[in-house]
């Protein structure tokens, strides 16, 4: 009678199949990304303390992230400002943001060059229920050696589309 003996996978098959599975699975992941299924996000702020443009994206579907793409706030010249000032947004200057329901709030941190001053815009807004713009106020609070100010304005609007 002739007896066969079990064979076990070689080593290498097994970390190649294994190396595959990784490999597709970062491929997967990198494929989903914060855009993916996203919605944009657009808020405009422009009176006469300051102009912020800030484009973005977010899913509406359930996720509550803001995803800076780009961003600009400028500082017209004011009680905050001799002359005007461009501070550009990123994703890391966001320190607190989220989309609840119909409410969207989020918070921007920004440090002025050549000052040890930092600023921090708030943003509070809701949408009525079947729209995509979102309405609400915003909170410019500066900050140094010399103390804080702070003035608020409206914002014109937050479309998430």
């Amino acid at each position: 009678m002739h007896s066969q003996k079990k064979r076990w996978p070689a080593p290498m098959s097994t970390l190649a199949t294994t190396l595959a599975r990784v490999l597709g699975l970062l491929g997967l992941m990198s494929a989903i990304t914060p855009a993916a299924g996203a919605d944009s996000l657009t808020c405009t702020i422009d009176d006469r303390t300051l102009r912020l443009e800030l484009v973005g994206t977010t899913n509406m579907s359930g996720d509550t992230r803001v995803y800076v793409r780009s961003g600009q706030l400028t500082l017209k010249p004011s009680a905050f400002s001799n002359e005007p000032t461009e501070i550009p947004i990123m994703q890391s200057n966001l320190i607190l943001q989220w989309i609840l329901g119909r409410a969207l709030r989020f918070a921007i941190h920004l440090r002025r060059d050549h000052s040890e001053e930092t600023l921090l815009v708030t943003i509070l807004a809701t949408r009525a229920a079947h729209s995509a713009v979102y309405h609400g106020t915003y909170v410019l609070k500066l900050m140094g050696s010399h103390g804080s100010r702070s003035i608020s304005g409206r914002i014109q609007g937050c479309v998430a589309d």
